[in-house]
């Protein structure tokens, strides 16, 4: 357990390192400044070479003068900036909380790549744009990445990595409609669909995705894994301004995202 509390840290401070470690990380990584996107994959089936096409000509029109494969490159960096800045925060939150030695667990996810699969590696990036404001500009990265990730997976011969790849790329494909459809919202025009309630609607959005983003890491920072879910919510609404109901549910997805990431 922590020697110190959440009211001892300095997220400010922790968040400029994070960001400035994260971007280095990527300059360290070496990776290309294009990467080129085939037109069509072969190996995953009519349906998915079909979702395919039709983003890979919908990007390419959208980027007019622009480069794809610089595009994708730049997506693909992006991405890795997300991760490692993400996993470089944790570990900076538990530095700073005191913790002298680290469990597995949360070595694992003070790493960007151990960070990004138990996250997900789509909702790292979705997250990452959201808890830096970025909602919008990253909604054609998401798109850019998951192109990327369906052609890996058509080279992939490893069923089980084919198949992450697919899954991250169709998730990357959700939240980049979820965040347009919550940017665009302030366009709402219909009669049933004002543009209080869109903006109310975009705003509940965003609050709750922080609520729980803020309710997983103070539950990791500072709750015993081990409480039951109904105990670790008690502890949480004494932070969290969540239902008791609501936080108890959170507590069992942590969980469970736990056990899938220890499995890993």
């Amino acid at each position: 357990m922590p020697e110190n509390d959440l009211s001892t840290i300095d997220f400010k401070s922790i968040n400029k390192r994070a960001n400035a470690f994260a971007k280095q990380a990527v300059i360290d990584m070496n990776l290309p400044e294009e990467i080129e996107l085939p037109k069509t994959i072969n190996t995953l089936g009519f349906k998915l070479n079909k979702i395919y096409q039709r983003h890979y000509e919908n990007v390419r029109e959208d980027l007019s003068s622009k480069k794809l494969s610089r595009v994708v490159a730049s997506a693909l960096q992006a991405y890795w900036e997300s991760c490692h800045d993400a996993a470089e925060t944790l570990r900076l939150q538990f530095e700073a909380l005191g913790y002298n030695q680290l469990t597995e667990f949360q070595q694992k996810i003070s790493t960007a790549t151990g960070y990004a699969n138990y996250e997900g590696w789509a909702y790292s990036f979705y997250s990452g744009a959201f808890s830096k404001g970025k909602s919008n500009s990253k909604k054609d990265d998401l798109i850019v990445i998951a192109l990327y990730w369906l052609a890996e997976a058509d080279k992939l011969n490893d069923p089980r990595e084919k198949f992450d790849h697919i899954v991250e790329a169709l998730e990357a494909i959700q939240l980049s409609n979820g965040s347009y459809m919550w940017d665009e919202g302030f366009k709402c025009k219909s009669e049933d669909i004002s543009r209080e309630k869109s903006f109310a609607a975009k705003k509940a959005h965003r609050e709750n995705y922080q609520l729980k983003s803020e309710a997983k890491n103070y539950w990791l920072l500072n709750i015993d894994p081990k409480l039951s879910n109904d105990a670790a919510a008690g502890k949480l609404q004494a932070i969290i301004p969540l239902t008791f109901r609501t936080l108890s549910s959170y507590v069992s997805e942590f969980k469970k995202e736990i056990q899938s990431a220890s499995k890993m």
